[in-house]
């Protein structure tokens, strides 16, 4: 549902009159999600899924079914690319990346990271560990070629499957999925980290029985600020997948999942999210009965009405202004709409900034 946003032409930025707040803030998100819409380039179809969206928003990586190469055996799966001109151009057409990184098997859950030099890819080729390992390929600036994938080696990959890895902005953290034995479920999520990106990974922790439970958990994706962590869970192999959400706290402790609820989840499978770097979308796939997996994009943002009354104004400010300096999630908003962890001078800045957009708006005959 759309909110109502007005915001009044005079807001004055120095508040002392706290104590003239009168009321409770309702209790609710403090961001919504956009309607979800199919990606042009996937409506043909092409078999998309496993999206990754590199820094500029202008390059997505993705799975796609390899008879689109005219691979040698049906169902295997490549790793390709699509473009766009701008954050408001419409996506190419899927390219395969090419011998170096695909191989004859199955290449598949690709992850860019945030400086665009580090492709991170699981696959079944032969000379694993395991019957899927994680690779990863680097190259000495955006326009140079890929090198060839190297193993992540032992610490990471086990002797089963370990896939699905999703990797932090600052490319010292790093969560995968596996099956590997003592986990909680069919596949479990863990995390390994690194001092330093030269530095060896140290051995995977399963998130634990928050997290993971006696299904398949799968698909992790953690925003910018490595605070907020979406993926999917799975009953069983025939059941439909949900997008779920849980928080990071102060404390280090995950927060009970929180399914994402409608828009988002739908009666198909939603699986495979990918949150880009500045938080304002979420890229996911879409599994519908007998069709090809399809890639949507929903918006998510930040909701400044924070007594929920409909306008926007000086009396959200003053909440905003109560709760400085704590973690109340109502007014935590920035730097993006999953807010940091505190409300300070960014989540005043995402404040004013709706302001000054409503303004021009206001104002535009």
């Amino acid at each position: 549902m759309e909110r109502i946003r007005q915001i009044r032409p005079t807001i004055i930025l120095p508040l002392f009159c706290i104590a003239l707040l009168c009321c409770s803030a309702a209790a609710r998100a403090d961001y919504i999600f956009g309607e979800p819409v199919m990606i042009p380039s996937t409506a043909e179809p092409v078999g998309g899924a496993y999206p990754s969206i590199s820094a500029d928003g202008l390059t997505m990586y993705m799975e796609v079914d390899g008879e689109n190469w005219q691979a040698p055996a049906a169902y295997e799966t490549d790793i390709g690319i699509m473009t766009r001109e701008s954050l408001d151009s419409s996506w190419s057409h899927p390219v395969s990346l090419g011998s170096t990184i695909n191989s004859t098997r199955y290449d598949t859950s690709p992850w860019i990271s945030s400086d665009g030099l580090t492709l991170y890819f699981s696959s079944n080729r032969s000379g694993g560990i395991g019957s899927y390992d994680i690779y990863m390929s680097t190259r000495e600036s955006t326009q140079a070629p890929w090198q060839p994938p190297v193993n992540l080696g032992e610490t990471v990959n086990s002797s089963l499957e370990d896939f699905s890895q999703c990797i932090s902005a600052d490319s010292l953290t790093m969560y995968f999925v596996s099956m590997r034995l003592g986990g909680y479920g069919g596949t479990d999520i863990y995390v390994t980290t690194r001092e330093t990106t030269d530095s060896p990974w140290t051995e995977p922790v399963n998130l634990g029985p928050v997290i993971n439970d006696q299904y398949h958990n799968s698909g992790p994706s953690i925003s910018s600020d490595g605070k907020t962590l979406i993926f999917c869970s799975l009953p069983d192999w025939d059941s439909d997948n949900e997008l779920y959400m849980s928080r990071l706290s102060p404390d280090g402790q995950w927060s009970a999942p929180v399914g994402l609820g409608e828009p988002i989840n739908t009666a198909a499978s939603e699986l495979y999210p990918c949150l880009t770097l500045d938080g304002r979308t979420l890229y996911f796939t879409r599994y519908n009965a007998n069709i090809f997996p399809e890639i949507f994009e929903a918006s998510i943002t930040p909701v400044v009405d924070f007594n929920d009354d409909g306008v926007v104004n000086l009396d959200d400010l003053v909440i905003m202004i109560e709760y400085w300096g704590t973690d109340e999630s109502l007014c935590d908003i920035g730097p993006t709409p999953f807010g940091d962890g505190t409300v300070d001078v960014k989540d005043l800045e995402v404040f004013m900034s709706f302001h000054e957009q409503e303004n021009t708006s206001e104002n535009v005959p």
